[in-house]
C-alpha cells in the first residue's frame, strides 16, 4: 500500500482526481475539503497542505500518523513488491506451522516463523495435506 492510499484510508469526504485528492481536514473543524494530497512527483510519497490551518504535523497527529508515513515503504520499492496479506497455517493444536503471503505483483510465497520473530523462507516447503484421520478420531480409508 502506498503512502498515498495510507493517508486517503484515514480521512473523511476525500474527493479523488488521479495523483491528488482533496479531502476534510481532521485537525480542524472542517466543513469544506481545505485538505489536499498529492503523490510527490521528486519521491515515492505524498505532499499535504491544508489550506486553512497549513500545519502538516497537526493534520499527522490527528491522522496518529508521522512523518515518515508520508512516504512510501523503501523496503517495498528496493523488493519490487509489496506484501498485501498473509495467510498462516496452523496444525491440530493451533501452533502456526507455515505462513503463505499475497503480493503485488501476483505472487504467492511460503515461509515458517520462528520464535525470534524471524522467519526461514523455504525453497520449497512441504504443504499440509488434508487427511481424513485428523477429523474426530476417523481413519482415513
Amino acid at each position: 500500500m502506498t503512502a498515498f492510499d495510507r493517508i486517503q484510508d484515514r480521512l473523511e469526504g476525500v474527493q479523488p482526481r488521479g495523483n491528488t485528492a482533496s479531502a476534510r481536514c481532521p485537525a480542524h473543524d472542517d466543513h469544506k475539503a481545505s485538505l489536499s494530497i498529492s503523490r510527490a512527483r521528486d519521491f515515492h510519497g505524498v505532499v499535504l497542505h491544508c489550506h486553512a490551518c497549513r500545519d502538516v504535523d497537526k493534520v499527522l497527529a490527528a491522522l496518529k500518523l508521522t512523518r515518515r508515513d508520508l512516504f512510501d515503504n523503501p523496503h517495498d520499492q528496493q523488493r519490487g513488491y509489496t506484501v498485501e496479506a498473509e495467510y498462516p497455517y496452523d496444525d491440530e493444536s493451533g501452533r502456526v506451522m507455515y505462513v503463505k503471503e499475497r503480493r503485488y505483483p501476483k505472487d504467492f510465497r511460503q515461509y515458517i516463523p520462528l520464535a525470534d520473530g524471524s522467519r526461514q523462507c523455504e525453497a520449497r516447503l512441504v504443504s499440509c495435506r488434508f487427511h481424513m484421520g485428523c477429523i474426530s478420531g476417523m481413519s482415513a480409508a
